[in-house]
């Protein structure tokens, strides 16, 4: 591979790489040319840390602090790679960029729903009716809500009773409040006893 002087980083302008970025380090300017001009894959390491400005050798990876570093691939950014934007729906999740570097490690963090407990036992049937509906037996006023323990991987049980804004019965007489329900039980196909907030 041809010696780019322009992929060439020292401690001046070490911050412009970031954590991630694959490189080849070395502790002089020959050696860091020997290695690109060989085009030597197995001295390309990933990048660990930037150390501050007070140290010449800022260019931290796993065999050690070096002065010197050869940019030989940056860290994909998520946002500019299409296959693992369509990976997050589903597909092989086999996206890999140039030089080898693959990006499904990089995906954006999908922002979590929260949750909180239902306010009483009129809402619990109001969303268990929106999320199962014609789910009710026929003639049945009050639904069949099953639920589970989260901490033990135990068998369902089925929610009983419904007390007047209180709380729910389940099982054999086990009473519990809408917190309660909210903390330590889940729904049977694992999703969260709670509306979202």
């Amino acid at each position: 591979m041809e010696f780019d002087k322009s992929r060439v980083y020292t401690a001046l302008n070490a911050d412009e790489l970031k954590t991630g970025d694959k490189v080849i380090v070395a502790n002089t300017l020959a050696e860091l040319r020997k290695s690109v001009e060989e085009n030597c894959i197995a001295d390309v390491v990933t990048l660990k840390e930037v150390h501050g400005e007070d140290c010449l050798s800022r260019f931290i990876t796993s065999e050690g602090w070096y002065p010197l570093a050869y940019l030989y691939v940056r860290k994909p950014q998520p946002s500019v790679c299409d296959n693992c934007r369509r990976s997050k729906w589903g597909g092989d999740r086999s996206c890999v960029l140039e030089e080898g570097y693959g990006c499904n490690d990089y995906e954006p963090k999908r922002a979590e729903k929260k949750y909180r407990p239902f306010a009483n036992t009129d809402e619990l049937i109001k969303v268990w009716d929106a999320k199962c509906p014609n789910k009710r037996p026929v003639g049945m006023t009050m639904p069949l809500i099953w639920v589970r323990r989260k901490e033990a991987n135990t068998k369902g049980q089925l929610i009983t009773e419904f007390g007047d804004g209180w709380g729910v019965g389940i099982g054999r007489g086990e009473a519990y409040n809408m917190t309660d329900l909210w903390v330590h039980f889940t729904f049977l196909d694992g999703s969260v006893c709670g509306v979202e907030e």
